[in-house]
């Protein structure tokens, strides 16, 4: 019998147990094989789950898993994951302000701020692709459950941060996003359609943020995502060609998006979108992140 000890974290939250994204965290897995990581990802069963291999003082190797299988990247994943490899390390060292993670798809630099105490920790994003539009809005609304002039008249962009692009539905208002009701069944068996996840947003956020969002990810075993900082890249090029937030020639600007709030998980996401010569060229995402519970685990 193997001994692993392991966390829980809510990621992207702003009320401790009550918000954000769950994730496990399990150390030692460098004693594991891929089936035994995906079994206990399958245990936990949250929207994905991760593995340290090794770490040191400068970062961590760290495996991500969804329920179902392995992927070379997620956000909110990454950001936890730095989180409880900082608050450890703290036990019995000086702060770090960044470590890096070496993930499946490469290495991404963290910023973690406070030094007291762990406040918002800063991910670099790596660069979307733009994978062309979708352009069959009636079939977007009936699977989604709404009308299709609740439907902002603007493009339908497919944007990949990794291997699964997510197509950007840009809705009229915070009603539109409290009454979808998407065919999850549909989503699943008619996914060689669209190709891609369902990232719907409102510029009508209600909680102090630029963008209210909501995902649905059935083909990836997640219903729907609480907070998704993988997305956020791409929702920054969304945003950006279809005209929805002001640019700047050499300079940044801060973009907050409210996801969770209709399925009971509130959460906050802080993106910096850095612009050279009125392009987008690059986005950090950042959140809060809760420990909540420790403990061992056997196989």
């Amino acid at each position: 019998m193997k001994e692993f000890e392991f966390y829980t974290v809510n990621v992207f939250s702003e009320r401790g147990i009550y918000g954000g994204n769950q994730l496990g965290v399990v150390f030692g897995a460098d004693n594991l094989n891929t089936e035994e990581m995906q079994q206990i990802a399958r245990q936990f069963n949250y929207s994905e789950s991760t593995f340290i291999t090794n770490y040191d003082d400068k970062g961590a190797d760290v495996k991500i898993f969804l329920p179902d299988r392995e992927i070379p990247f997620a956000g909110h994943p990454t950001i936890g994951t730095a989180y409880i490899l900082e608050k450890i390390w703290r036990d019995n060292n000086p702060a770090r302000s960044k470590l890096v993670l070496n993930l499946k798809l490469g290495s991404v630099e963290v910023t973690i701020e406070n030094d007291e105490m762990i406040d918002i920790c800063t991910m670099d994003q790596f660069p979307p692709i733009l994978n062309g539009e979708f352009h069959d809005r009636e079939y977007i609304a009936e699977i989604l459950g709404i009308e299709e002039s609740d439907i902002m008249d603007l493009p339908l962009y497919k944007i990949a941060p990794s291997d699964l692009p997510f197509i950007f539905v840009p809705v009229k208002s915070a009603e539109v996003m409290r009454k979808l009701k998407p065919n999850m069944q549909r989503l699943v068996d008619e996914f060689d359609i669209i190709k891609s996840e369902p990232y719907v947003f409102t510029m009508d956020a209600k909680d102090g943020g630029d963008v209210r969002a909501r995902l649905y990810a059935p083909k990836s075993g997640i219903v729907e995502d609480p907070a998704t900082g993988s997305a956020q890249a791409s929702l920054a090029m969304a945003l950006h060609k279809l005209g929805l937030i002001p640019s700047s020639k050499n300079g940044s600007i801060e973009i907050i998006t409210e996801q969770g709030y209709e399925m009971g998980r509130p959460s906050k996401l802080y993106n910096t979108l850095i612009f050279e010569d009125n392009s987008l060229v690059h986005t950090r995402t950042g959140g809060r992140t809760y420990l909540v519970s420790k403990g061992k685990m056997y196989i």
